[in-house]
């Protein structure tokens, strides 16, 4: 059990900041990763296409684009939050996160 009373309230909310900024990135990572297996099947979709003479693969492509789009735009955001987590780190832990247990 953690005796909560035994850290500082600047560092539980910090704690709280970056526990919350975090999942968010957890959030990021997932999407972007389920956009690039969507992009896969979409690149699969458009080259099973190419030997198809009745069919037009723009709906495939722009599907591709939007997909490349919104990674780009969560990769961004990612990046903006990682800026975040490493600036609040040391608030959320004054003595390092390898000594997190001490803390």
């Amino acid at each position: 059990m953690i005796d909560l009373s035994t850290i500082p309230d600047d560092v539980l909310i910090a704690r709280g900041k970056y526990s919350t900024l975090n999942s968010r990135a957890r959030e990021l990572r997932l999407k972007i990763r389920d956009q690039m297996h969507s992009m896969t099947d979409q690149a699969r979709t458009v080259v099973r296409l190419l030997d198809s003479t009745d069919v037009d693969p723009d709906e495939n492509l722009a599907n591709m684009r939007a997909l490349l789009n919104a990674a780009d735009e969560a990769w961004k955001e990612l990046a903006e939050l990682a800026t975040q987590l490493n600036e609040l780190q040391p608030a959320a832990w004054p003595k390092g996160k390898r000594n997190a247990k001490n803390q």
